[in-house]
């Protein structure tokens, strides 16, 4: 009996050292994602600043330092902004209105507020039974920026459903961003493709 209890001890201890190694295993391993387009251009630019920062420090010169710190922050906060001006522009339904031109319109510039505002008056075509889109950003990129203006690359997804179909449709979105009042707003919004 001695000899059966001894081997059943035995067996509860290995299978016990078993199930600790697999949860340690998995409490320590690592979570390894799919890195996307927009991560790795984040990062690459992310690197870019840093450089830019490591060569700001041999010049010496404080203006010229601040104005690149300064350059770099805006850029990455126009990233960020047309990223989310983009996801949030061509995310809508035809059960939400117009909420997410509303939503945006403190992110726009004067012009391009009139124009939603004339889009929110003109209303969805009433054939519509169902309708709603839904947009990722799926890259972005800088095309030029200067002191006033800033246009920003946005590559973007689009899922579309109707009443009669779903469409998937990958497009470039141009974003002109230019300075009013002190703040970057958006100003044009062009679709390529």
């Amino acid at each position: 009996m001695d000899k059966i209890f001894s081997k059943v001890k035995i067996i509860l201890i290995v299978v016990i050292i078993i199930v600790l190694i697999g949860v340690a295993i998995i409490l320590f391993s690592k979570d390894e994602t799919p890195s996307t387009d927009v991560k790795s251009e984040e990062n690459s630019q992310t690197k870019q600043v840093l450089e830019n920062l490591n060569e700001i420090k041999s010049e010496g010169d404080l203006e010229i330092k601040q104005e690149i710190i300064s350059d770099e922050l805006i850029k990455s906060q126009l990233i960020v902004q047309a990223r989310s001006f983009v996801e949030r522009y061509g995310t809508y339904s035809l059960d939400n209105g117009f909420n997410n031109l509303k939503y945006l319109r403190p992110m726009v510039s004067q012009k391009l507020n009139k124009e939603f505002e004339d889009k929110i008056n003109q209303g969805f075509s009433s054939d519509l039974n169902r309708f709603n889109q839904i947009t990722e950003v799926t890259g972005i990129e800088i095309k030029s920026f200067e002191n006033e203006k800033a246009i920003i690359l946005v590559n973007a997804q689009e899922k579309k459903d109707t009443n009669l179909e779903s469409t998937f449709k990958q497009r470039t979105v141009e974003i002109i961003f230019i300075k009013e009042n002190n703040f970057w707003r958006v100003d044009e919004i062009n679709y390529q493709n």
